[in-house]
């Protein structure tokens, strides 16, 4: 593989393969930081990996979202560990921001007295 030149790590990334889905190196190296980020142990690392391995589309805004969700949570590995659950549920929605301009959408009409009936 890729690590294979690098003394020390080409038994390291044939050990990890085994364990659990293949996932892109840019994928498993954002999950990677992530579990180290919020101590996350192997069990809920291995069940991460799984459930990303099957949102690759939305990736990018899945791990933004429980990046955000993990930074506020008192107890991260807890709160990721529902999250993971949602994900195999199919129940997970990524949390969009706040800020999508979306705020504008009503207010011409808010009062409702300009509109004619």
């Amino acid at each position: 593989g890729a690590l294979a030149g690098i003394p020390g790590l080409a038994g390291v990334a044939a050990a990890a393969a085994p364990a659990g889905p293949v996932l892109p190196d840019g994928m498993k190296a954002e999950i990677d930081a992530f579990c180290m980020k919020f101590a996350l142990d192997d069990r809920l690392k291995g069940r991460l990996s799984s459930a990303m391995a099957g949102r690759q589309g939305s990736f990018k805004e899945d791990m933004k979202s429980l990046t955000e969700t993990a930074e506020t949570a008192r107890n991260p590995p807890g709160l990721i560990s529902v999250k993971i659950r949602e994900m195999e549920e199919g129940t997970f929605a990524a949390v969009k921001p706040a800020s999508g301009g979306f705020s504008g959408g009503f207010s011409d009409r808010a009062d409702g007295g300009d509109r004619p009936d």
